[in-house]
């Protein structure tokens, strides 16, 4: 691949972000920067990993509008980080009725 279209040489930010362990053997190196490929991004706020487009994170529009993943967005739940139930354990260990809620507190957002 060309130096001038690969994703580290010309978004090296958004290259810091790659997840190595999960995308492996791929490298940043070698992708074009406008991809359609899915590959797995590792967040340097909330460090979860999370699969995105190469081109959802390099678009000018995208990279605008904010820099956040998704999961520290709370678009996507990550059961043991962001859900209800990890961030108010004691909350939904005293009231929580599991009974009633179709859902399990798992699988909310704080907030919703």
């Amino acid at each position: 691949m060309s130096m001038a279209n690969n994703l580290l040489d010309k978004f090296p930010e958004i290259a810091k972000e790659w997840d190595y362990e999960k995308n492996a053997p791929l490298k940043p190196e070698d992708v074009s920067f406008g991809s359609h490929r899915s590959v797995y991004w590792k967040c340097s706020v909330c460090k979860q990993s999370y699969s995105s487009r190469v081109s959802n994170r390099t678009a000018p529009s995208r990279i605008k509008k904010t820099d956040k993943c998704p999961i520290c967005q709370g678009k996507i739940i990550v059961p043991e980080y962001n859900s209800l139930k990890a961030k108010y354990p004691d909350i939904v260990k005293n009231e929580w009725d599991y009974d009633k809620n179709a859902q399990l507190p798992e699988t909310v957002l704080p907030g919703s």
